[in-house]
């Protein structure tokens, strides 16, 4: 099922990962197996989600879904972080390569 969306801001390999990390030392850090890592930012819900079929985390949206799914789009509110705890930080991310092309 479709869920909702994301913003992909950066695709980092692992190491350039561990170099962001470095620089930010307030930022998450996400364990994965993956060779690459996506930063995604302002996650957005679907109101009723969409059934989908596809390859793993790979599908089409027919596009006369599309207008329908955004329009069903929600902001989601995460609660506020309590005074001890560290809010989440997001890195200074230089625009290079694919990134800028957006």
């Amino acid at each position: 099922a479709l869920l909702g969306c994301v913003d992909v801001e950066a695709c980092w390999s692992q190491s350039e990962y561990a170099s962001v990390l470095k620089k930010n030392p307030d930022m998450p850090q996400e364990e994965s197996e993956s060779d690459f890592i996506f930063w995604c930012l302002r996650p957005r819900r679907l109101l009723v989600p969409l059934k989908m079929g596809g390859d793993h985390k790979i599908w089409r949206l027919e596009k006369s879904s599309l207008a329908p799914a955004q329009r069903g789009l929600q902001p989601v509110r995460w609660p506020k972080p309590l005074d001890d705890e560290k809010s989440m930080a997001s890195p200074a991310i230089e625009k290079t390569g694919a990134t800028a092309a957006k």
